[in-house]
């Protein structure tokens, strides 16, 4: 079976024989190919690593935008700073179920709403438990301000993002994941 993995310079990342095409016509100005042979299961359980180890920063780059406009929701409801320290509170609280978020583990860090993340755990995984971390320290504010209208405020606030981000918002689940966070469309 013939199978190949190709990365463009754009960074645009496919797989499968149908890249064929693709990389005789990226390759006519030179590149670096390596070649090797690997039983089918295990070539597609390192694909399927390898496309996830790319498809992380896309990730990030929309849990970022997600927390930063939670983030400045909270504190605009709350008229204080209260998001960073709850969240924080929460990602130990959820290490319990997501190991990974365990912050004397080292591989995830979140300060300032970005987040670094060092790969460990499934990206399944990964937007499950800081999707849980996310609803839940927004749940927790909702009751100690419960005055405040704050699920309205994060809804309007992440209308931006849907705005910007629809495509890898449903591509990634957090459609599903943060679900109440969203809003009605």
């Amino acid at each position: 079976m013939l199978e190949a993995f190709f990365s463009d310079a754009s960074g645009k990342v496919s797989s499968g024989t149908a890249t064929l095409p693709g990389l005789k016509e990226g390759s006519a100005a030179g590149a670096v190919f390596n070649v090797y042979r690997a039983d089918v299961a295990g070539a597609f359980a390192e694909s399927t690593e390898i496309m996830e180890s790319f498809e992380i920063g896309g990730l990030l780059e929309v849990l970022h935008d997600v927390i930063v406009k939670i983030r400045a929701a909270a504190d605009m409801a709350a008229g204080q700073d209260v998001f960073d320290d709850r969240f924080a509170a929460e990602l130990i609280v959820q290490a319990s179920a997501y190991p990974f978020l365990d912050p004397f583990a080292g591989e995830f860090e979140y300060r300032n709403g970005h987040i670094e993340y060092s790969d460990s755990a499934s990206m399944k995984e990964f937007i499950k438990g800081v999707s849980d971390s996310i609803i839940a320290t927004v749940n927790k504010l909702g009751e100690e301000y419960p005055k405040e209208d704050l699920a309205d405020k994060i809804a309007a606030g992440l209308a931006s993002t849907r705005d910007v981000f629809e495509s890898e918002i449903v591509k990634y689940g957090l459609d599903a994941s943060l679900a109440p966070l969203w809003g009605r469309k």
